[in-house]
């Protein structure tokens, strides 16, 4: 996702914009500029579901999850379902549009 600004947008927007993004799941990647907007990058934080073996007819077990820096993160909320198995619920991280902010 890309965020344009003006270039005279306050740091404060940028910087309240990076925090709310993050915590909506995003991760700040880069920065671009041109002689009249200056473009914030973000792409959707990676997660890892770990395992301690590949798929298949003796699959491996879970271990965790993982943020992209291998940090163990509680990402869902582990729920017994009447049919007896247990499910990891994840919250889904919806990706936007590219938009472009107007002063």
């Amino acid at each position: 996702m890309q965020l344009r600004f003006p270039k005279d947008t306050p740091d404060v927007v940028y910087e309240s914009i990076i925090t709310q993004l993050e915590k909506q799941g995003w991760e700040y990647t880069d920065q671009s500029e041109d002689d009249e907007y200056f473009t914030l990058i973000f792409q959707p934080q990676i997660i890892d579901i770990v395992f301690d073996g590949p798929p298949g007819p003796e699959a491996g077990r879970f271990v965790e999850v993982e943020d992209g820096n291998g940090n163990s993160i509680r990402a869902g909320t582990w729920i017994q379902r009447p049919d007896r198995y247990w499910v990891l619920r994840l919250n889904r991280l919806q990706p936007q549009p590219e938009l472009t902010a107007s002063s």
